[in-house]
């Protein structure tokens, strides 16, 4: 899925997904005054409304929906659906959660016909494919938030998506075209809860991995056989855990990260990092700081079963991660990433340098960046793989060598973990050889480390 962001008639695109299932809520029919900005359907409209969702539908060319009815209320079965998954996961993320209900589209002169939220069930134009997204309108009155409306295709309901995942190692969860459906709802309207918040499209991997998060927690079995498929990608933090975040899993890979900040911070952390603007912004502001989150996420994805509800079903990093000779190595850790080394302990002392340093264009100095320190993380692992010993120690890119040494029982697994906690931004650099302003992308830092026995 996709949401896309209108503002003063330039249309930013970004990519989203979903997953997940549903509730009730009353209705009322109407026929709407289409504003050209809004999407038109292939035939005649119709409009389903309940508490807080009007569904725009119709029966006739292309963007048709399913005339399928069989409890005879005179509305298609995937319409009520879709209304039902609505007012679900309003109860979950408006009630609940205690977001921010969305603000009504009235304002706007390409409103809906109630200040409802609009979902219009049409299909992709050629050459797109999703299953929903979310879109969103400026208003002045409104100032920093946005109205939103949202498009579903109707054709995913009926797309024969079958999938299953065992669930306490006895239960299969069978997904089926319904509950897809109703999980494409429930991201796409988080999307629209975003939207309600300043600087929600600053980071799209945020964006995404927090509603793959929101939808988890409509339809916790559904959402979650999602979410754990894409944590198996190989491109997600668990099983690329050295890669930023916005090039995971097309944005998607990082909802764990929420599931965790949820667990350690409490039900309402999540949306107090939507009322700060960004991950970074919020985690500046706690104990430790963004180095502790991205480092306590590192260590959670090391050992998922002890930290995610369903965490025995989660990739764990040391899968990749291949035992430690000793050898001398040198490795790129990107921003948000992390690379954790492993060798298994002799009994005897040994010593380990690390050190971090950047590597930088002629025009910028080390003086004009505003690097974290990293945060390293030293463990040692009985042989029943549970934590024997556990040290927090950091390095500054640039600056001195760390230098540990480690000591552990023979047999036992030795674990060092490094993370670059610096989130991607674009930053205005001076050309230090000819004094002119040049705007240049962060640049990532180059961990060097090496490993020596005493």
């Amino acid at each position: 899925m996709n949401f896309k962001n209108y503002l003063a008639g330039t249309a930013l695109a970004a990519t989203a997904i979903a997953s997940s299932f549903v509730a009730a809520g009353p209705s009322q029919a109407s026929e709407p005054a289409t504003h050209p900005s809004r999407p038109h359907l292939s035939g005649k409209t119709h409009i389903k409304c309940s508490t807080h969702f009007c569904v725009h539908y119709t029966l006739k060319g292309k963007d048709r929906v399913r005339k399928e009815d069989k409890n005879h209320n005179g509305v298609p079965d995937t319409v009520d659906t879709v209304l039902k998954a609505g007012e679900k996961s309003w109860k979950v993320y408006v009630k609940e959660y205690k977001f921010r209900a969305p603000a009504s589209d009235l304002s706007l002169a390409a409103h809906g016909p109630n200040g409802k939220i609009d979902i219009y069930m049409k299909q992709p134009s050629a050459g797109e494919e999703f299953a929903g997204e979310a879109l969103t309108e400026s208003s002045a009155r409104l100032g920093d938030r946005l109205t939103g409306y949202i498009m579903v295709a109707p054709k995913w309901y009926g797309s024969n998506v079958v999938r299953w995942f065992k669930y306490n190692g006895r239960k299969k969860i069978t997904q089926t075209d319904p509950q897809d459906l109703q999980a494409v709802v429930a991201h796409e309207f988080f999307h629209v809860i975003q939207f309600g918040y300043k600087g929600f499209y600053d980071d799209s991997w945020e964006v995404e991995s927090e509603a793959m998060w929101a939808e988890s927690q409509v339809y916790p079995l559904h959402g979650t056989v999602q979410a754990v498929e894409d944590l198996w990608s190989p491109h997600s933090a668990h099983r690329s855990p050295s890669a930023p975040f916005e090039t995971l899993n097309g944005l998607y890979g990082g909802s764990s990260l929420f599931a965790l900040v949820e667990k350690t911070y409490g039900k309402n952390a999540v949306r107090k990092i939507l009322e700060a603007g960004s991950v970074s912004e919020w985690a500046a502001k706690q104990k430790g700081g963004v180095a502790k989150l991205f480092a306590r996420y590192t260590l959670a994805n090391l050992a998922p079963a002890e930290h995610y509800k369903l965490g025995a079903y989660y990739p764990s990093v040391p899968r990749t991660t291949p035992l430690w000779d000793g050898a001398p190595r040198t490795s790129t850790v990107l921003s948000t990433g992390s690379k954790t080394y492993q060798w298994k302990a002799t009994g005897v002392a040994q010593a380990v340098s690390l050190g971090a340093s950047i590597s930088l264009p002629a025009f910028i100095r080390m003086s004009d960046l505003d690097v974290s320190p990293w945060p390293v993380v030293l463990t040692v692992l009985k042989k029943n793989g549970k934590v024997a010993r556990r040290e927090w120690h950091r390095v500054v890119p640039g600056g001195e060598s760390l230098n540990l040494y480690v000591k552990a029982k023979r047999g036992s697994t030795v674990q060092l973990t490094v993370v670059n906690p610096d989130t991607p931004s674009f930053q205005t650099y001076v050309d230090h050889a000819d004094g002119a302003a040049s705007t240049e992308e962060h640049y990532d830092p180059t961990l060097t480390a090496t490993f020596g026995r005493s």
